[in-house]
């Protein structure tokens, strides 16, 4: 799927269009542009079963180092944060924050 210049995987069985439920949703933002999405996908579902992840990507398909992840639970969305938020990868410190439909990824 893409959505203006960004394209977006969609690893869930959901919808795509469906909204995300901002209660059991995370964004991500700071990751380097070469760290994979299976390692994205693998550490985030560590913390609970991922139910959507969606890495922003340029039209080329370069990652934009931002995206969403959205959990089975509201517990996992909150335990992600407590876990994550701050995280070293590829020496800078990960974002992660509660979802907002209402503000943008970047």
């Amino acid at each position: 799927a893409s959505r203006g210049n960004q394209a977006l995987s969609n690893h869930g069985n959901v919808p795509e269009d469906r909204a995300y439920d901002p209660n059991k949703t995370v964004i991500f933002k700071n990751v380097p542009k070469d760290v994979t999405e299976t390692w994205l996908w693998d550490t985030f579902d560590a913390i609970g079963r991922v139910t959507r992840f969606n890495l922003c990507t340029w039209q080329d398909g370069r990652s934009r180092g931002t995206g969403v992840v959205e959990y089975a639970t509201q517990v996992s969305a909150v335990y992600a944060y407590t876990e994550l938020h701050g995280l070293d990868v590829g020496g800078r410190e990960m974002i992660v924050d509660k979802y907002d439909p209402t503000e943008g990824l970047y």
